[in-house]
């Protein structure tokens, strides 16, 4: 008790040097790193601006007015000659010339241009793009928050873990010091030999040797769970849900989990639609397009002011374009074939995925079982050979056995958890399913 209180001690004054702890449950721990990650802040970003074209497609659709204003002094006019001999005049030989200047040395235009567009075969299609867009990003946004879950619960797993291995350091730290003791007395009773003293010692300093390391474990875990959460500097946290809890939550989960669509199939489906809807947008590009345009202008020429304007309709259409249209959505459709192989690809993948990770999630169920009831076995006969030591029954070699039983004990058991975390953490990341803990 003694080495579990000096351990909480390190722990209380290490983490209150500077630094303030908070107490989270892994489910509340997943929704901070998901809210405080960065590269969640900068996938949302990227969703606005998918979200963004749409908008910018509306304002395509929407009337385009220019002004224009041209403002000039001629410093040369252009001239010309006229035939002014045809025109009749009198006196005038048939085929007398005349330069004249064309224009006025000062002439300003001021005018408004308005165009908008009447019909686009392509816009259904390039809303239909937007939307797929949008969609992708969502995939990619919920295939980043699937990431960041992984880590955050495998820091808290390691997290859990390490504080497992303290407490089984202090109470092996407790086991040498009582040894210790024993030993010590003994010696002075003249029941044992100084050889058998100073291993007994040796074993204690090495007790504190291993305690002092599971201690700045500890520490060191719950500063990469920080880090995994992105907390503010100086903020630590101190998980909330118990190893035995959870791992308890690990066998109900298991055997009702059902596998979702993962966000990378949901993506690669979506990017099908795009390369569709790009193929079909091809073809479109082959149909007219539509639009009315109109201007207004005030035109002076030195102090002479007039207005003009006109309206107009325009329609655009292509008439040979070297086949690259379709050549472009041959392309397209085979971008198609290569997103169904990928999805079938994809699928098989997580189908074995999920398959693997339940058959090591069921073993390392059974295998954590048994290793509980080897470490139940293990604790009582060492308390057992203790008390025969006591006692005087036993010497310190067949003590010394009963306390290698418990180690090899202990750490089949540290095994064990590892195996459950590690299972579980592989089965959630295959179905894609962070709820339940």
């Amino acid at each position: 008790m003694k080495g579990l209180f000096l351990c909480i001690a390190t722990l209380f004054l290490a983490c209150s040097v500077g630094a303030q702890t908070v107490k989270m449950s892994l489910q509340e721990a997943l929704a901070e790193g998901v809210s405080n990650r960065l590269e969640m802040k900068a996938r949302q970003l990227e969703i606005q601006i998918a979200q963004g074209a749409d908008a910018k497609l509306r304002a395509g659709w929407m009337p385009q007015v220019q002004g224009n204003v041209d403002v000039r002094y001629n410093t040369q006019l252009q001239k010309s000659v006229l035939p002014i001999g045809e025109f009749g005049i009198p006196g005038t030989p048939s085929d007398a010339t005349k330069t004249v200047a064309f224009g006025v040395p000062f002439q300003s235009l001021v005018g408004i241009d308005v165009s908008q567009k009447i019909y686009d075969p392509a816009r259904a299609t390039d809303k239909r793009l937007n939307l797929a867009q949008i969609g992708v990003q969502g995939a990619f946004l919920e295939q980043d928050v699937l990431g960041v879950k992984a880590q955050i619960a495998a820091a808290y797993y390691n997290l859990l873990l390490e504080q497992e291995n303290l407490q089984l350091a202090v109470a092996a730290l407790d086991r040498r010091q009582t040894q210790f003791n024993t030993a010590a007395v003994r010696f002075q009773n003249g029941a044992l030999l100084q050889d058998d003293l100073d291993r007994t010692a040796l074993d204690l300093s090495s007790a504190r040797l291993q305690q002092k390391q599971a201690t700045q474990n500890v520490l060191l875990a719950q500063s990469q769970l920080a880090y995994r959460l992105q907390l503010p500097a100086g903020e630590t946290i101190t998980p909330a849900d118990s190893l035995v809890g959870l791992l308890d939550r690990i066998q109900v989960r298991n055997a009702a989990a059902n596998a979702i669509e993962r966000p990378e199939i949901t993506a690669e489906k979506l990017q099908r639609d795009i390369n569709g809807l790009n193929a079909a947008r091809e073809k479109m590009a082959l149909r007219p397009q539509v639009s009315a345009y109109g201007n207004v202008s005030l035109l002076g020429l030195d102090d002479q002011f007039s207005t003009f304007n006109y309206v107009g309709l325009r329609v655009k259409a292509p008439l040979y374009d070297g086949r690259l249209a379709r050549l472009n959505a041959d392309e397209f459709r085979l971008r198609q074939q290569i997103n169904d192989v990928n999805i079938s690809r994809l699928e098989a993948d997580i189908a074995w995925a999920v398959q693997s990770a339940r058959v090591k999630v069921e073993q390392a169920l059974e295998n954590l079982q048994e290793s509980q009831q080897n470490l139940a076995t293990a604790r009582q006969l060492l308390r057992t050979a203790q008390n025969r030591y006591d006692n005087g029954a036993l010497v310190p070699a067949d003590l010394k056995d009963s306390e290698y039983s418990l180690q090899e004990a202990e750490n089949r058991y540290r095994s064990a958890v590892y195996q459950v975390l590690s299972a579980d953490l592989e089965y959630r990341q295959a179905t894609g399913d962070f709820n339940g803990f």
